[in-house]
């Protein structure tokens, strides 16, 4: 007539049914912040400096995208508060230096290194020569003066 075992069963194909649900909505949202990872990257702080007169911040950020093998380093230079800046003496590059580097522009990106180029290749920090020039020191392109317009 009605066997009480059925109960178990049912009981049993619930909990792993919902348990593979669970896992399966954890793997698609996975999926969606790795594929947002690598499209959209990550900002992170690199370096940043004063000016002398405590007006103006100079602040270096990198862009860190990841790829299926290796990540990206894409390094972008802005000052704050609002002010254009353009680079002045480029003696050396970077890899990827834009040549609109030398324009006057709100905010620039300087330099795009992957994860097996070493850090010794890579800018290290920011630092201000007077209240309307700072320099990019370390790495490939290191030495690099920029310039100021408020």
């Amino acid at each position: 007539m009605f066997d009480p075992r059925l109960f178990e069963v049912r009981a049993q194909l619930s909990w792993m049914l919902h348990c593979f649900l669970a896992l399966g909505v954890l793997a698609v949202l996975g999926a969606g912040v790795l594929a947002w990872g690598m499209f959209h990257g990550v900002w992170l702080s690199h370096s940043e400096a004063t000016s002398p007169d405590g007006q103006l911040c100079a602040e270096s950020r990198n862009l860190y995208r990841w790829g299926l093998l290796y990540g990206w380093n894409h390094f972008h230079i802005r000052v704050e508060p609002d002010a254009e800046i353009r680079c002045k003496v480029l003696e050396r590059r970077w890899r990827r230096t834009p040549d609109t580097l030398t324009l006057w522009k709100r905010e620039h990106r300087y330099a795009s290194y992957n994860d097996f180029d070493g850090t010794a290749r890579l800018p290290t920090q920011v630092r201000w020569l007077s209240n309307r020039t700072f320099v990019i020191e370390g790495g490939e392109g290191g030495g690099a003066v920029f310039e100021v317009r408020r």
